[in-house]
């Protein structure tokens, strides 16, 4: 984690929550782990600590992906589900949907390749 990384997903969910408004009770942003110390609170909250609030006990969470590829942390099976997974067993009246990762939109591509045109 760094406190760019961090920064970076605030902003992201600073407008997702504005282009929300009104339509969910509020976007958090948290990171999947974090590291101990006093010097890596930039990545708090944690994923499993959101889940753990008690407002969240009964609700229903989206998990918004922002890894652009499936892999060890993202995907089926990768460490977000597993978290999802140990939520739902601890709070089985939080409904948890997790969506679709970034590369999964096929406008990606172009996005991409007209950001790096534009910095060249």
């Amino acid at each position: 984690p760094t406190p760019s990384v961090a920064e970076v997903s605030r902003e992201i969910a600073a407008r997702l929550e504005k282009l929300l408004a009104g339509e969910t009770s509020g976007v958090v942003r948290c990171a999947m782990e974090g590291r101990e110390g006093p010097e890596y609170a930039f990545n708090r909250p944690l994923l499993h600590e959101v889940l753990d609030r008690p407002e969240y006990a009964e609700a229903k969470v989206v998990a918004a992906m922002l890894f652009l590829t499936p892999g060890r942390h993202a995907g089926p099976g990768g460490d977000v589900a597993t978290i999802l997974a140990e939520a739902a067993q601890h709070h089985p009246g939080q409904e948890v949907q997790m969506t679709d990762l970034p590369s999964s939109d096929p406008r990606l591509i172009d996005l991409l390749a007209r950001r790096f045109e534009s910095v060249r």
